[in-house]
């Protein structure tokens, strides 16, 4: 089983490059829809997904099938692409909050 390069870790809580990519993702995305409403509206559709990552990481279903790659250097299955995270809800939230302060 391969490695996800992203799941290397910062050594800080959980954060990984994966939480690069979301601080980006929501920086850029609320840098395009600045206001806050659009940033509660932003948190909320991230909030939302992570829940769905979390559902799927816990029941698969079978249409989804397997993924080739594993997100523990051990190549345990449980976390292989789909797992939700509070870290990142937390850091798409300062990605929203930096793309509105500048």
């Amino acid at each position: 089983m391969k490695t996800d390069v992203l799941a290397t870790s910062f050594h800080v809580w959980d954060l990984d490059l994966w939480s690069v990519t979301h601080f980006c993702l929501f920086f850029i995305t609320a840098r395009q829809n600045p206001g806050f409403k659009e940033g509660v509206i932003l948190f909320m559709l991230g909030g939302d997904w992570e829940l769905f990552e979390h559902i799927l990481g816990k029941k698969r279903p079978a249409w989804l099938g397997g993924c080739p790659f594993s997100s523990t250097e051990d190549g345990e299955e449980g976390r292989a692409w789909w797992y939700g995270r509070t870290s990142d809800i937390v850091v798409n939230s300062l990605g929203i909050i930096a793309a509105n302060l500048t």
